[in-house]
């Protein structure tokens, strides 16, 4: 189980069903009945029996129990989810991962409508069964608002298979507490009923002591103590049978609860008196525990405390064992409480020690919240401060900000300002939460404090912090210098986790700046320094850094070769932030080798993780890919909406890298629209944060743009001097890409000067450099500019120029069905509507390019009925098989006037290109950008059939069922339309039929019930249609509806038919009516 802090697991077992625990029937009923509510509470003081009670209910329910047993530090609602989510996931294995990976992503923002979301998606998907979740001790957390607020949203969201039991010491008040009542969703039980009964006090005595008390002696215990039976059930251990201490149990009544376990505690030995208030330190103990924590805090190195822990389980001292193997101990929490007071009163030093030398062996062990809660208590503020300072990297890590946050204000300020380091952490925790200008503020204050002192480390920690916020703002110099200056410092320790991400960062920073090269060395030196340190997870994620680095300099095989070796690190995790970063860039780089569909597959894939980590961030570098590969594909207005989305985006989190890409970007679409002035206003803006930041390489592609624009108004001279200058600094930083974009503009430039010979040599040389990836990023280029380029196959054009325009002209007629197929994914973008429309079901209606082709176009009804034929055969019709099919009586010359006249509408009212003559066969053509329902309905029929999943394959059915708007092709009566209507209504009752099964092994009878009716509306005589209805109706228990189903199908045969039932309806008839 990933989990980003130690979960106890103790805590999220259901407990052991105790031999001494006593059997209350009256109760167990009660809960029985209460239990199928969403939400049962058990409320009442401390000591009624509430986790007993629920420890002997849940070992004796069927339903799957989940046991989650809180503790104060659950306060904190990313703790608490965590254990909740773990609590289900111990019983659920298949459950939780999502909801793991969207806390992890959280980063300490908890969005709560967002996180119960998932969750409840996740418990749908993966528990598929009623489930107990047991939510003990609630009153700990009680009145945390975001607590209250998840638990009420999940109890009022959640199906109807889940059941949640609370149990608390005070009445709890969820937000919608009332709603839920109105709606009976909640049950409960009181300290009224939990109260013990004379017969209940009259067995506890009888199966635990083997003494039998009478009904008038239950009567008057219960008078004295209500029902609170506490006491009794603490003295009800079986100690010694007949002991003094036994003897003295049964006389609790007459005396307080402290008294009482004072007698106890007393009358053993002071060793044993010790042992019982020193464990009664911790939560829960072993005997591994004792040693590493009592043998230092004590100065008993040597000490076994085995014989004592033996002695107290012998004893049955008020202790339970929990987890799955009971190797750990917990006391009852009345005699914990009780024992930690007199330990504190008692043993004041001793009890300081032992509770220091725990939170020292739980911090080692990742339990910082445990260990920081310790040292509050104690009120030792420079432990608290050592904790913080030596926890930050790791919390930081794990996104868990926000508390880091909580602990740095915990502290006294007069600590705070004299820890230089803490100030550096608190801006850490600034710019993980996006206040960069803010958290550079701040570092820069640490770094002036850690200047004067002589922490080294420290400093270059610090360094790298602000290095980090210097490169997110765009200042590029700066980054480099603090990263230069952090690797000086670690300079007596190269393999420190400082150094290794002190070479990360100036890598990266390299890398925005264009130096590919030396961002590569940088990179490559950082990622044998976390494999010397074994980081596999910082491995990871320099790796995609050196990935990209490839990839930008044409290298695309070693590239896709590290985006893999991360992506398979990565999805062993449950880190969905990680996922979807590798998933982007391998979008980024499928796009770029023209696999377009792939790149879109990648990207919403990436979406779906971003949307369970809520990162702005990475949704706005998806989008920003997923606008490069619609501008790819020619859908201009869809490329837009994505590149505006991601720039909302990128605004918020500052990203000045990202918003100079789109502004670029939507230069780009705007320019290759014919819109220059527009897209002149995007490249200044663009100018404008490309010197802003310093940085050379976003400069370089500006100046490329410029030359593109100006190539665009026709001044081929201007394109030429903004041209080289991008030029010239894309091959010094060997961004193999974009040199060769920028060739291929080049290129035109010259054209348009009349240079054709020069214009073809610099094309050469483009196709050259973009060889590996098979000229990709130019042809979708030169598919935009296809005008512009021409010009240079004029004269004598080498092989290599014939073969890049071919591959152009391949591309442009690939294009309409790349852009089908996305379509159909149903992509995040919607995808622009397809350029032709055509239905035949219930309506005959041709839409081109969103009009309607009217009567009138078609000019006579055989020209549309020619173009559905056409399209209800794709392996095409001869001229000759057409004639014989719609004038099978005139003469053959008669028959070539008809149809060339009749082909010449067709095309005129929906285009040329739609239908072609190949090897003397008249086919549609299938490569154009068009959706058609009876394809869309067959589709989804074969995808229902292959589905393996029953909730994929009821959602084909259903989308099939969607299609399916009447019969084909209703206006037109001849043959063979008729037989493709009956097929297709054939296969329409199919489908209903298949779902109605699946509706009714799912149990959804009324809809089972529904979609049958539609089967039969199609065709009355169809007897399985009747016979389905019938088994519904007796699933539901409507015997005498079954026998009315039967008649209703005799009548149908014998009116539409003349025939009788067959034997298999009489049959089934009988076995649903005996």
């Amino acid at each position: 189980m990933n989990q980003d802090f130690p979960i106890i697991r103790t805590r999220i077992t259901p407990p052991r069903r105790r031999g001494d625990l006593v059997t209350r029937p009256r109760l167990e009923k009660l809960l029985y009945d209460l239990v199928d509510n969403r939400l049962t509470i058990i409320a009442a003081p401390a000591g009624y029996g509430k986790t007993s009670l629920l420890i002997e209910f849940t070992s004796k329910i069927q339903y799957a129990t989940c046991w989650y047993t809180v503790d104060a530090l659950d306060r904190d609602p990313e703790r608490f989810l965590s254990y909740f989510i773990a609590a289900l996931s111990a019983r659920f294995p298949e459950f939780g991962h999502r909801s793991r990976a969207a806390l992890l992503s959280s980063h300490g923002e908890l969005n709560l409508e967002h996180i119960n979301a998932i969750l409840l998606n996740d418990v749908l998907d993966n528990i598929p069964e009623h489930f107990v979740l047991v939510l003990d001790d609630f009153h700990l957390v009680n009145g945390i608002k975001m607590i209250e607020d998840f638990i009420s949203r999940f109890i009022q969201d959640m199906d109807e298979n889940g059941h949640i039991v609370i149990a608390s010491r005070t009445l709890i008040s969820l937000p919608d507490f009332p709603l839920m009542v109105a709606r009976s969703q909640v049950g409960g039980l009181s300290f009224e009923e939990l109260a013990f009964q004379e017969e209940e006090l009259i067995n506890l005595f009888s199966q635990n002591y083997s003494n039998v008390i009478t009904t008038d002696t239950a009567r008057e215990w219960i008078s004295k103590t209500e029902g609170w039976i506490t006491g009794l059930l603490l003295s009800a251990q079986p100690i010694q049978q007949a002991s003094a201490h036994h003897q003295r149990a049964l006389r609790v009544t007459g005396i307080g609860l402290t008294e009482y376990l004072e007698q106890i505690l007393d009358s053993y030995p002071p060793d044993m008196q010790e042992f019982l208030m020193f464990t009664a330190l911790f939560e829960e103990f072993d005997p591994d525990l004792c040693t590493a924590v009592l043998n230092r805090a004590l100065d008993r190195p040597n000490f076994n405390w085995n014989p004592l822990i033996d002695r107290l389980l012998q004893e049955n001292l008020f202790v339970l064992p929990v987890g799955e193997d009971g190797l750990s101990l917990r006391y009852h929490h009345l005699f914990r409480d009780f024992l930690q007071t007199r330990v504190l009163r008692t043993l004041p030093e001793e009890a300081r020690l032992i509770q220091l030398s725990l939170a020292e062996s739980i911090s080692q062990q990742g339990d910082f919240e445990r260990a920081f809660r310790i040292y509050q208590k104690l009120e030792d503020y420079d432990q608290m401060a050592s904790l913080v300072e030596n926890a930050a990297a790791s919390l930081l890590a794990r996104g868990r900000a926000g508390l880091l946050n909580q602990w740095v204000e915990a502290i006294p300020r007069d600590i705070y300002w004299m820890r230089p380091s803490l100030i550096s952490i608190r801006g850490a925790v600034l710019l993980s939460q996006g206040s960069v200008q803010e958290a550079i503020n701040l570092l820069n204050q640490a770094i002036r404090e850690l200047e004067r002192n002589d922490q080294p480390i420290v400093l270059a920690r610090a360094l790298v912090r602000r290095a980090t916020g210097y490169r997110i703002a765009g200042n590029y110099e700066s980054a480099l210098s603090d990263a230069d200056r952090a690797l000086a410092l670690c300079g007596q320790q190269p393999s420190s986790l400082i150094y290794a991400e002190a070479l990360r960062v100036k890598g990266n920073t390299l890398y925005m700046k264009g130096d590919l090269k030396e961002a590569l060395h940088c990179c490559s030196q950082s990622l044998k320094a976390y494999q010397v340190l074994g980081e596999k997870e910082n491995e990871a994620i320099v790796l995609m850094d050196i990935s990209l680095l490839y990839a930008a300099q044409g290298n695309y095989v070693d590239a896709e070769m590290s985006l893999t070796q991360v992506y398979e690190y990565w999805k062993q995790t449950e880190n969905s932030e990680w996922k979807a970063n590798v998933l982007i860039n391998l979008g980024e780089l499928q796009s770029l080798n023209g696999n377009y569909i792939q790149a879109e597959y990648s990207l919403e894939e990436a979406l779906k993780h971003v949307q369970i980590t809520a990162s702005t961030r990475l949704e706005a570098y998806a989008l920003a890919t997923i606008g490069d590969v619609y501008r790819n594909l020619q859908a201009p207005n869809e490329a837009l909406k994505a590149y505006r989305q991601a720039y909302v985006l990128a605004q918020r989190n500052q990203d000045n890298y990202l918003l100079v890409f789109l502004d670029l970007a939507e230069s780009a679409l705007l320019r290759l629209q014919g819109k220059n002035g527009k897209a002149e206003e995007r490249l200044e803006t663009a100018w404008k944060n490309a010197q802003k930041s310093g940085s050379s390489f976003e400069q370089s592609l500006c100046y490329k743009e410029m030359g593109a624009i100006k190539l665009a108004i026709g001044a081929p001279d201007m394109a030429i001097t903004h041209l080289g200058k991008a030029l010239d600094a894309f091959e010094a930083q060997n961004q193999m890409i974009e040199a060769a974009q920028t060739i291929f503009y080049l290129a035109i430039a010259h054209a348009q000067r009349r240079e054709i010979t020069q214009g073809q040599t610099l094309l050469e040389k483009a196709l050259r450099l973009t060889q590996p990836l098979r000229q990709q990023p130019l042809i979708s280029l030169a598919a935009w500019m296809k005008k512009s380029v021409a010009a240079l196959e004029k004269g004598d054009s080498s092989e290599e120029i014939k073969e890049f325009l071919h591959k152009v002209d391949q591309f442009e007629r690939n294009v309409p069905a790349m852009r089908k197929s996305l379509r159909q994914n149903d992509p995040y973008i919607p995808f622009a509507p397809p350029r032709m429309r055509i239905r035949a079901f219930g309506k005959i209606e041709v839409w081109r390019n969103d009009k309607l082709v009217t009567n009138q176009e078609w000019q006579a009804q055989s020209s549309r009925d020619l173009f559905y034929i056409l399209l209800t055969h794709p392996e095409g019709l001869t001229k000759e098989t057409i004639g014989a099919i719609f004038w099978p009586e005139i003469s053959n010359d008669d028959l070539r006037f008809r149809f060339k006249n009749t082909m010449y509408r067709l095309r005129h009212a929906v285009g040329r290109d739609t239908i072609l003559l190949e090897d003397n066969y008249y086919r549609f053509n299938r490569l154009l950008d068009y959706d058609f329902d009876v394809e869309n309905f067959l589709r989804e029929m074969r995808l229902a059939q292959k589905s393996v999943l029953e909730t994929q394959k009821i959602e084909h059915c259903r989308k099939a069922i969607e299609a399916y708007q009447g019969p084909f092709l209703p206006e037109i009566e001849e043959d063979w339309a008729y037989m493709e209507r009956t097929r297709l209504m054939q296969h329409y009752i199919n489908i209903l039929l298949e779902l109605s099964e699946l509706y009714l092994k799912q149990k959804e009878f009324i809809k089972a019930l529904e979609t049958c009716q539609k089967a039969l509306q199609e065709d009355s005589c169809n007897e399985a249609s009747h016979r389905l209805a019938m088994r519904i109706h007796a699933a539901m228990g409507n015997r005498a509806e079954v026998a009315r189903q039967f008649e209703r199908c005799q009548q149908a045969l014998k009116e539409e038919i003349n025939v009788n039932p067959s034997p298999e309806t009489r049959a089934l008839l009988e076995s649903l009516t005996r």
